[in-house]
């Protein structure tokens, strides 16, 4: 799993995820970013340009508030200006080191 990328996957794919996959693929994708913050709001928008519909909107929202529930991702407080921008948290990070190693313990 830990390959893929969000926009590499069909609706159908992101629709059938359980929403803890779905949301650790949003994070390792804003993680690679290298900007300190990314917006939430265009990744949003890029997502639904490619003619996706709003059940699969609905569905990235939800990873989106996972993450944000669980401390991995916080909206920078300071930068709300044009759309919401986000930034991966220390525990966010932690969280994908975590999940990283026990990808590459599984036989």
């Amino acid at each position: 799993m830990s390959n893929q990328s969000i926009r590499e996957l069909s609706t159908e794919e992101i629709l059938d995820m359980e929403l803890e996959p779905l949301a650790y693929l949003f994070l390792l994708d804003r993680s690679k970013i290298k900007a300190d913050t990314f917006s939430v709001t265009d990744f949003i928008r890029e997502i639904n340009q490619k003619g996706r519909d709003n059940t699969l909107i609905h569905a990235l929202c939800e990873a989106f508030q996972w993450l944000y529930n669980n401390g991995y991702i916080m909206l920078n407080l300071a930068d709300i200006g044009s759309g919401y921008k986000g930034f991966v948290t220390r525990s966010g990070k932690k969280w994908l080191d975590e999940k990283s190693l026990s990808e590459k313990s599984v036989p």
